[in-house]
Protein backbone atom coordinates (compact mmCIF):
# COMPACT_ATOMS: atom_id res chain seq x y z
CA UNK A 1 0.00 0.00 0.00
CA UNK A 2 1.60 3.48 -0.84
CA UNK A 3 1.72 5.71 1.87
CA UNK A 4 1.09 9.24 1.97
CA UNK A 5 4.20 10.81 3.13
CA UNK A 6 5.89 14.10 3.31
CA UNK A 7 9.88 14.76 3.25
CA UNK A 8 11.51 16.93 5.66
CA UNK A 9 15.42 17.48 5.54
CA UNK A 10 16.59 18.55 8.60
CA UNK A 11 19.36 21.34 7.63
CA UNK A 12 19.59 23.33 10.43
CA UNK A 13 22.04 23.51 11.89
CA UNK A 14 25.53 25.61 12.37
CA UNK A 15 27.88 22.76 11.34
CA UNK A 16 30.46 24.35 13.49
CA UNK A 17 32.14 21.21 14.16
CA UNK A 18 32.64 20.65 10.64
CA UNK A 19 33.54 24.65 10.30
CA UNK A 20 31.15 24.75 7.03
CA UNK A 21 28.08 24.06 6.08
CA UNK A 22 26.98 20.66 5.73
CA UNK A 23 24.43 20.74 3.42
CA UNK A 24 26.80 22.30 0.91
CA UNK A 25 29.17 19.60 1.19
CA UNK A 26 29.31 16.62 -1.74
CA UNK A 27 28.76 13.08 -2.03
CA UNK A 28 29.45 11.73 -5.48
CA UNK A 29 29.35 15.09 -6.67
CA UNK A 30 25.84 16.29 -5.24
CA UNK A 31 25.23 18.58 -2.63
CA UNK A 32 23.94 16.89 0.88
CA UNK A 33 20.48 19.12 0.58
CA UNK A 34 20.17 17.94 -2.76
CA UNK A 35 20.94 14.33 -2.36
CA UNK A 36 18.49 14.00 0.37
CA UNK A 37 15.54 15.55 -1.50
CA UNK A 38 16.13 12.70 -4.19
CA UNK A 39 16.23 10.28 -1.49
CA UNK A 40 13.45 11.03 0.07
CA UNK A 41 11.66 11.71 -3.60
CA UNK A 42 12.82 8.39 -4.08
CA UNK A 43 11.61 6.48 -1.22
CA UNK A 44 7.76 8.32 -2.10
CA UNK A 45 7.97 11.19 0.24
CA UNK A 46 5.72 14.46 -1.76
CA UNK A 47 6.36 17.26 -1.18
CA UNK A 48 9.82 17.26 0.38
CA UNK A 49 10.52 20.15 2.22
CA UNK A 50 13.33 21.85 4.62
CA UNK A 51 13.61 22.86 7.97
CA UNK A 52 16.15 25.88 8.24
CA UNK A 53 16.91 27.98 11.40
CA UNK A 54 15.61 31.81 11.02
CA UNK A 55 17.14 33.86 8.71
CA UNK A 56 19.04 30.96 6.71
CA UNK A 57 18.58 31.47 3.35
CA UNK A 58 17.19 28.25 1.09
CA UNK A 59 19.40 26.51 -0.57
CA UNK A 60 17.75 27.00 -3.92
CA UNK A 61 14.77 28.93 -5.52
CA UNK A 62 11.49 27.26 -5.31
CA UNK A 63 11.98 24.89 -2.44
CA UNK A 64 9.57 24.95 0.35
CA UNK A 65 11.15 25.58 3.66
CA UNK A 66 9.72 25.89 7.45
CA UNK A 67 11.43 27.54 9.73
CA UNK A 68 12.52 25.60 13.29
CA UNK A 69 10.17 26.63 15.96
CA UNK A 70 12.58 27.79 18.59
CA UNK A 71 15.82 29.19 18.54
CA UNK A 72 18.66 27.10 20.56
CA UNK A 73 17.04 23.76 20.89
CA UNK A 74 18.34 21.77 18.17
CA UNK A 75 17.43 19.85 15.26
CA UNK A 76 13.98 19.19 17.34
CA UNK A 77 12.75 22.58 16.33
CA UNK A 78 13.02 21.36 12.78
CA UNK A 79 11.05 18.23 12.95
CA UNK A 80 8.62 20.18 14.90
CA UNK A 81 8.21 22.81 12.68
CA UNK A 82 7.40 19.93 9.60
CA UNK A 83 5.00 18.27 11.59
CA UNK A 84 3.03 21.33 11.87
CA UNK A 85 3.66 22.00 8.42
CA UNK A 86 2.70 18.56 7.35
CA UNK A 87 -0.75 17.67 5.25
CA UNK A 88 0.02 13.83 5.19
CA UNK A 89 -0.29 11.21 7.55
CA UNK A 90 3.39 10.58 8.05
CA UNK A 91 6.43 12.71 8.05
CA UNK A 92 9.82 11.03 6.97
CA UNK A 93 12.61 12.83 8.32
CA UNK A 94 16.20 13.10 7.10
CA UNK A 95 19.36 14.97 8.80
CA UNK A 96 21.31 16.86 6.04
CA UNK A 97 24.47 14.92 7.58
CA UNK A 98 23.58 11.12 7.30
CA UNK A 99 24.86 10.92 3.50
CA UNK A 100 24.51 7.15 3.80
CA UNK A 101 20.93 6.74 4.28
CA UNK A 102 19.44 5.46 1.45
CA UNK A 103 15.21 5.07 -0.02
CA UNK A 104 15.48 1.55 1.24
CA UNK A 105 15.33 2.64 4.43
CA UNK A 106 12.62 4.91 4.45
CA UNK A 107 10.70 2.33 2.87
CA UNK A 108 11.63 -0.46 5.19
CA UNK A 109 9.93 1.97 7.89
CA UNK A 110 6.89 3.05 6.07
CA UNK A 111 6.29 -1.05 5.68
CA UNK A 112 6.22 -0.62 9.55
CA UNK A 113 4.00 2.43 9.52
CA UNK A 114 0.03 1.68 10.59
CA UNK A 115 -2.71 4.62 10.72
CA UNK A 116 -1.16 6.86 13.72
CA UNK A 117 2.12 4.76 13.90
CA UNK A 118 5.43 5.77 12.49
CA UNK A 119 8.73 3.77 12.66
CA UNK A 120 12.20 4.74 14.15
CA UNK A 121 15.40 2.71 14.25
CA UNK A 122 16.80 1.72 17.56
CA UNK A 123 20.51 0.59 18.22
CA UNK A 124 21.64 -2.55 19.86
CA UNK A 125 22.51 0.19 22.68
CA UNK A 126 18.94 1.31 22.79
CA UNK A 127 19.52 4.56 21.26
CA UNK A 128 17.04 6.15 18.51
CA UNK A 129 17.45 7.14 15.10
CA UNK A 130 15.52 10.20 15.66
CA UNK A 131 16.75 11.66 11.88
CA UNK A 132 16.46 9.12 9.56
CA UNK A 133 12.62 8.34 10.54
CA UNK A 134 9.00 8.33 10.10
CA UNK A 135 6.68 10.08 12.52
CA UNK A 136 2.71 9.85 12.12
CA UNK A 137 1.13 13.20 12.54
CA UNK A 138 -0.67 12.04 15.39
CA UNK A 139 2.73 12.47 17.32
CA UNK A 140 2.62 16.67 17.07
CA UNK A 141 0.66 16.79 20.07
CA UNK A 142 3.71 15.24 22.26
CA UNK A 143 6.03 17.54 20.02
CA UNK A 144 3.92 20.63 20.83
CA UNK A 145 4.34 19.85 24.73
CA UNK A 146 7.73 18.68 24.65
CA UNK A 147 8.85 22.28 23.18
CA UNK A 148 6.23 24.11 25.11
CA UNK A 149 7.57 22.85 28.62
CA UNK A 150 11.18 23.45 27.54
CA UNK A 151 12.10 19.81 27.63
CA UNK A 152 15.36 18.22 26.53
CA UNK A 153 16.69 18.87 23.48
CA UNK A 154 17.75 15.68 22.95
CA UNK A 155 14.71 13.56 21.01
CA UNK A 156 15.05 9.99 22.76
CA UNK A 157 13.23 10.85 25.50
CA UNK A 158 10.77 12.29 23.69
CA UNK A 159 10.95 9.01 21.40
CA UNK A 160 10.59 6.61 24.73
CA UNK A 161 7.51 8.35 24.96
CA UNK A 162 6.11 7.94 21.70
CA UNK A 163 7.33 4.23 21.31
CA UNK A 164 5.84 3.65 25.04
CA UNK A 165 1.95 4.99 23.68
CA UNK A 166 2.35 2.95 20.96
CA UNK A 167 2.28 6.11 18.62
CA UNK A 168 6.23 4.96 16.77
CA UNK A 169 7.18 1.10 16.47
CA UNK A 170 11.11 0.70 17.50
CA UNK A 171 13.04 -1.18 14.90
CA UNK A 172 16.20 -3.07 15.60
CA UNK A 173 18.94 -1.78 13.72
CA UNK A 174 21.43 -4.43 11.90
CA UNK A 175 24.81 -4.00 12.09
CA UNK A 176 24.60 -2.70 8.23
CA UNK A 177 21.76 -0.68 9.04
CA UNK A 178 23.37 1.02 11.40
CA UNK A 179 26.67 1.62 9.70
CA UNK A 180 24.30 3.95 7.09
CA UNK A 181 22.95 6.01 9.96
CA UNK A 182 26.54 7.54 10.23
CA UNK A 183 26.32 11.32 10.82
CA UNK A 184 29.01 13.19 9.03
CA UNK A 185 30.46 16.23 11.54
CA UNK A 186 33.84 16.90 10.71
CA UNK A 187 36.94 15.62 8.61
CA UNK A 188 36.29 13.49 5.54
CA UNK A 189 33.64 11.39 4.84
CA UNK A 190 35.13 8.04 5.58
CA UNK A 191 35.07 4.74 3.22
Amino acid sequence: MKRQLTGVVIAGGRSTRMGRDKARLCVDGVELWRRQQRVLTAAGARPVIFALRAGQRSFAPGLTVVRDTREGVGPIAGVHAALRACETEWLAVLAVDLPRVDAAWFEKLAGLCRPGRGAVGVSREGFFEPFAAIYPLAALLSFEEHVANGGSHSLQPLLRELVDEGLMKAVKLTAREQATLFNWNAGALPE
